[in-house]
């Protein structure tokens, strides 16, 4: 059994999300068991959840199984125990869970999670952090200016909106 005052000593005081947390090996253990007993759809569908900001259904459905319906998967991990729905929001009972899903995904595992999400994402801020944490440019503004930077303009120009 996970004591809370052992759950509490594991999350940073500025935990913002999966990715920002790392386990203690026998915490990690315990909870990565947990979550081994998942149905792998469920786990992939879940691993998108923990990297986004802000999941929703319709977000882990769009980036986790494009073309199919997440109804399934999700209600096993609701079953389960590991997340809740409020509303349309896919929540983590813990934030343990996110962050075990996380660390058992391989490299290539959560590259993926976080492509998927950068076509779904607006904000440009969130969209910039997917798309670094999926191997691709993290550039920070609009793609046209880091086009014009490419063909010779200068950054400081483009970034002031000079032509």
């Amino acid at each position: 059994m996970l004591l809370p005052s052992s759950l509490a000593r594991c999350l940073p005081e500025d935990f913002s999300g999966a990715a920002d947390l790392t386990l203690p090996e026998d915490l990690r253990w315990i909870v990565e068991d947990r979550i081994a007993g998942l149905p792998r759809r469920t786990r992939e569908a879940l691993l998108v959840a923990a990297v986004a900001a802000s999941p929703t259904m319709e977000l882990v459905s769009s980036a986790a199984s494009p073309g199919t319906a997440l109804e399934g998967p999700i209600e096993a991990a609701v079953a389960a125990g590991i997340v809740r729905l409020e509303g349309t929001q896919v929540r983590f009972a813990h934030p343990l869970f996110a962050a075990g899903l996380y660390s058992s995904a391989s490299p290539g595992q959560r590259r993926l999670a976080h492509r998927r999400l950068v076509p779904l994402i607006t904000g440009i801020e969130e969209q910039a952090r997917h798309r670094g944490a999926g191997g691709g440019e993290a550039r920070g503004g609009s793609g046209r200016c880091a086009g014009r930077r490419r063909r010779t303009r200068p950054a400081a120009r483009c970034a002031r909106g000079r032509r």
